[in-house]
């Protein structure tokens, strides 16, 4: 297969039809169900670094460990999201119902299709500086 041009070696060329019924053929609805039961942006949230690289918790302001706390808390509720934005894959939704359906799930979410309701002033304005179309309440 072609790359595309400034992409990554693993990124294909869309654009061409030959490429594109090349990634089609290898969406494999039964093994990605498997995959995606198994719930791995649990495993990802799970495993994300958990201490502070040049600060203390005990120096810290009240503010900043709500703060903290906040940020945690976005990070658990869009897990899936930020799974599914980093982790590229073709969804044939022409294959079947259960392809379209995960493709227009995928797709809402990815579009940031859940309510955000941050609780302090400073996860809302970093919401805001990188939730286009998002509603943030």
């Amino acid at each position: 297969m072609e790359q595309t041009t400034g992409f990554p070696d693993y990124t294909p060329n869309l654009s061409k039809t030959t490429e594109l019924e090349v990634v089609r053929a290898r969406w494999d609805p039964p093994l990605f169900k498997v995959l995606w039961d198994s719930a791995p942006w649990d495993d990802m949230f799970r495993q994300r670094l958990k201490f502070l690289i040049l600060h203390s918790t005990d120096d810290l302001s009240a503010r900043a460990k709500s703060d903290l706390v906040d940020i945690v808390e976005f990070m658990w509720t869009l897990r899936r999201t930020f799974w599914l934005i980093g982790h590229w894959f073709f969804i044939d939704h022409h294959r079947d119902d259960y392809s379209a359906d995960l493709h227009t799930e995928r797709k809402k979410e990815c579009d940031c299709g859940v309510e955000i309701r941050p609780k302090s002033d400073v996860g809302r304005a970093a919401l805001q500086a990188h939730s286009v179309g998002c509603r943030i309440r």
